[in-house]
């Protein structure tokens, strides 16, 4: 078969893994898959697993001129699934498809557009735009989980259109489960990179750094956190914001108003390859999101055995269970309690760390994700016409 995965971001992020391995997995099975999406490492990564990249982006929210190029695109190609991810790649993807004939067209928004944190108004129209193109021009709008879904029903999304894949995410458990030494060298060489005392205990999170993940709430949580533990033990904790993007300008200027300048570090830009080496450096893996359609790194963390603290966020607790720990979200005080249960020893951490590794083995291998979408791709195209 011939697929296309089309988004309009080029950064390594929860979205943009998600892709990679679906690419990765079609062409495993010997798919032709294409992809679009703007220039930037990912683009890279997409070549190295295997697609046939187009580097080219969306300059307006319905752009005329990418969506005379795609349709173009699509018919001398003879594409035959159109898989689209997020709001502004999808309205213009499912246009695009539907005019250029093709049989499949299936979009994707992975946190609900209403849970987005931006303008009630925006969000209105958002929301409102995307329910209206899904109903007309989707075969399927995918939901990751069945809390996902009955968010995006009342967004006005029609029930035929929503699908809820078993095993529709995923990690690679072998690259993520590493041995004692090569997790101590891993951490060893972080810490000495930035330049954490090797003895400290590190809480930290992954992810890009935006209104929706909740970076102000871990920060006021850690500053409380620090505050009620004995004077002599403040200095052997330290808090990683593993990642970049538009919230760090901000974040940089919280943390100097809380005086954790020398307790907080702030990486920037992640890599692929240097998102196992901060699980491994990481103590605790904290994960304070406001919103998510999944949460890839909570299984990530989980995988590579590292210890959870997430908000209660529903999909979360559909994840995850009754393996990790979770507080009330949003709340920093909340949060800063459990952190403080945690190293009192009131949990035991690595009963949970064990039972969470064995969820993600038992639920979201690659093999099952693999397999479970290119079972949905192969059952679409056996149809006689679009649903």
């Amino acid at each position: 078969m011939k697929i296309i995965y089309i988004l309009n971001s080029g950064d390594f992020g929860g979205m943009e893994k998600h892709v990679l391995d679906l690419c990765r997995g079609m062409a495993g099975l010997g798919h032709e898959v294409f992809v679009w999406c703007p220039a930037g490492d990912m683009a890279v990564s997409f070549e190295e697993v295997g697609a046939k990249v187009t580097r080219i982006g969306m300059r307006f929210d319905i752009d005329p001129i990418y969506i005379h190029r795609l349709i173009s695109f699509l018919k001398v190609n003879n594409i035959e699934i159109v898989h689209a991810h997020e709001l502004k790649a999808s309205v213009n993807a499912l246009i695009a498809g539907k005019l250029a004939g093709v049989k499949i067209r299936i979009s994707h928004t992975h946190t609900p557009i209403s849970e987005w944190q931006i303008p009630g108004w925006k969000k209105r129209l958002n929301v409102a735009v995307y329910s209206k193109m899904v109903n007309l021009l989707a075969t399927y709008e995918i939901a990751l989980t069945q809390s996902r879904k009955q968010i995006k029903l009342g967004e006005g999304i029609k029930e035929e259109k929503l699908i809820v894949l078993e095993n529709a995410n995923a990690v690679n458990i072998s690259s993520l489960s590493l041995g004692s030494n090569i997790k101590a060298q891993y951490r060893q060489g972080m810490l000495a990179k930035l330049e954490i005392d090797h003895s400290s205990m590190v809480w930290g999170c992954v992810g890009r750094l935006s209104s929706e993940k909740g970076h102000e709430v871990l920060l006021e949580a850690f500053e409380l956190f620090l505050r009620k533990l004995p004077e002599d033990q403040r200095a052997s904790h330290h808090l990683i914001l593993a990642g970049g993007g538009p919230l760090k300008d901000k974040l940089t200027k919280i943390i100097e108003k809380l005086n954790l300048d020398k307790k907080v570090t702030i990486t920037g830009k992640l890599s692929a390859n240097d998102v196992i080496k901060y699980y491994s450096t990481f103590n605790y893996f904290v994960h304070p999101s406001l919103a998510e359609g999944f949460g890839l790194v909570l299984i990530e963390a989980m995988a590579a055995g590292t210890p959870v603290i997430a908000s209660d966020l529903e999909v979360f607790k559909e994840v995850g269970r009754d393996t990790i720990l979770y507080f009330k979200t949003g709340q920093a005080e909340d949060l800063s309690r459990v952190m403080q249960e945690v190293v009192s020893g009131q949990h035991d951490v690595i009963r949970l760390t064990r039972l969470a590794h064995k969820r993600v083995v038992d639920n979201y291998s690659l093999d099952k994700f693999v397999e479970s979408y290119n079972r949905f791709y192969t059952e679409l195209l056996s149809q006689t016409s679009p649903v």
